[in-house]
């Protein structure tokens, strides 16, 4: 099972089904979060659907994060690139979320959009972090747009030691 795969212990997927029915039986429906990988990026929709059964109040998708256990996967073959995970942003935007009856959140870095989404608000995913008007200082030193520059070379727009933020 792949939430066992990602979390890295056995029997986890039932554990944490319990404690979701139990969380439904006492009157709270959680938001039911999915990380996305090749092995459930087919199922995303079955997921929903899957949480929507049991009681969740939403679902959020996030991507996998360079840190903790997701440092192990970070280079793995199971790790979606760039354009899946855009391709996915879209799916879920312009037709999955929109096509269930619990909100879908899915928490791509805003630099993975297009540019009209950026600053739109609506009710599938809302977020406007002022993407434009910002650029980060990775701890390397380098500038990029979102932290994900820091696991994604083409995010980079320069670097602080050779480069003047007015020119970036």
């Amino acid at each position: 099972i792949t939430h066992e795969w990602l979390r890295g212990v056995r029997g986890c997927f039932q554990s944490t089904l319990t404690g979701i029915r139990n969380l439904v039986n006492a009157g709270i429906n959680p938001q039911i979060i999915l990380t996305v990988t090749k092995r459930n990026y087919e199922n995303i929709e079955d997921f929903i659907d899957f949480s929507e059964k049991i009681g969740a109040n939403s679902v959020k998708i996030n991507i996998l994060q360079p840190s903790g256990r997701g440092k192990n996967f970070q280079h793995s073959k199971d790790i979606l690139t760039i354009s899946e995970y855009i391709q996915l942003g879209n799916l879920i935007e312009e037709q999955i979320a929109l096509e269930t009856n619990i909100p879908v959140f899915y928490s791509h870095p805003p630099a993975f959009r297009p540019l009209s989404r950026i600053y739109a608000c609506n009710s599938v995913n809302c977020d406007a972090c002022g993407i434009l008007g910002i650029i980060g200082v990775l701890s390397t030193g380098k500038y990029a747009l979102c932290g994900a520059g820091i696991t994604e070379p083409d995010l980079i727009l320069g670097d602080s030691l050779k480069d003047k933020l007015a020119n970036v």
